[in-house]
């Protein structure tokens, strides 16, 4: 599987498994298509599973953090972390519901989904005051996603909304640290 087929996985291929030289093989964009799905992770050569809601990846080591939410109030909600060394291959099991997701952000906050904490206007002006500050800067960027959310950097960093530094997601930890800066250095 190329990592173009890779991407649409978490979206539409269900029941799949993709393999850990597969999910290697993603960028953070593509990663991210994994967050609020239902999830079966299979490690240490298929000897454990791990189930949950996928809260968030780390696009550099590939580790998972998936949720895992009480049915009731007294039962606990809980967040268990699969280190990405570990992981052999993850198959999606279906889609997260909105009563799910709401119930993870009052367990845990919001901070996958933190472009909900920004109004759609104000999101979108800073996404062109950014646009704007990286072509006067001269470094390259471009519009992706579905709805162009997603400002890509060259083919190394991604920048998800609300737009701050620390919604960059990349691979390159140089790269990651120097876009960082730039953004804390726009003015307002």
């Amino acid at each position: 599987m190329d990592s173009s087929q890779s991407m649409d996985f978490a979206q539409s291929d269900e029941g799949s498994a993709v393999t850990r030289e597969a999910l290697m093989a993603m960028n953070p964009s593509q990663l991210r298509t994994f967050v609020d799905k239902n999830v079966c992770i299979r490690c240490n050569k298929f000897k454990d599973e791990v189930t949950g809601i996928v809260y968030t990846i780390d696009p550099v080591s590939f580790s998972f953090i998936l949720a895992s939410i009480g049915d009731t109030s007294e039962d606990k909600s809980s967040l268990t972390m699969v280190p990405g060394h570990s992981v052999d291959d993850v198959t999606v099991t279906g889609n997260c519901t909105e009563e799910q997701k709401r119930l993870l952000t009052e367990a845990f906050g919001n901070f996958v989904n933190s472009n909900m904490s920004c109004s759609g206007d104000n999101a979108e002006t800073r996404k062109e005051r950014l646009v704007e500050w990286f072509t006067k800067n001269r470094i390259p960027c471009e519009l992706k996603g579905e709805n162009e959310e997603l400002l890509q950097v060259t083919d190394a960093l991604f920048v998800e909304p609300p737009y701050q530094p620390e919604n960059c997601l990349s691979r390159n930890e140089i790269i990651l640290g120097k876009v960082q800066a730039l953004i804390r250095s726009m003015p307002d």
